[in-house]
């Protein structure tokens, strides 16, 4: 169930005239983006329901990884599609720059037009890696506005 916290209207931007806060995801939306890293750890499952392979088998998988760039997105097809944004990386210190949350913005732009996408929920980006609210939200506006979208939904 998800909770309207907040209502807001803008003036004088290209972003939609009404977005929303919401705690939790709404429904019924074409795509949410989530924070990630390069190596997709926070996104992976919790649980794991199959049988593991033998340790060796493991091993060689993990040797043989490639971590993903920083500032890329990773995108997982469904509705509502789920675009992964690559800003942090746990080899780096700090391990989240706005730099690499601003490239990872332009690049769910150009996928918002190229897929023509209408709504989508955003939550703050990078608060796991001490990038205030107070830098995120406006980053996030500022690279997604003339993007096309008519309904925008901030978590929080």
């Amino acid at each position: 169930m998800t909770k309207t916290i907040r209502k807001f209207t803008l003036i004088k931007s290209k972003l939609p005239k009404t977005f929303l806060v919401f705690q939790g995801v709404p429904s019924g939306i074409d795509a949410i983006v989530v924070e990630e890293d390069t190596f997709m750890v926070l996104s992976s499952p919790l649980k794991i329901d199959k049988p593991l392979p033998h340790p060796i088998k493991i091993f060689n998988a993990l040797w043989k990884i490639k971590p993903l760039k920083v500032g890329d997105i990773k995108i997982k097809p469904g509705k509502p599609t789920i675009i992964f944004a690559i800003i942090y990386d746990f080899n780096s210190d700090p391990i989240c720059k706005l730099e690499w949350i601003e490239k990872s913005l332009e690049n769910i732009k150009l996928f918002i037009k190229q897929k023509k996408i209408s709504s989508i929920y955003v939550p703050p980006l990078g608060l796991k890696g001490r990038i205030g609210k107070n830098k995120s939200i406006p980053l996030i506006f500022e690279k997604l506005k003339d993007s096309g979208i008519s309904h925008f939904y901030l978590g929080i």
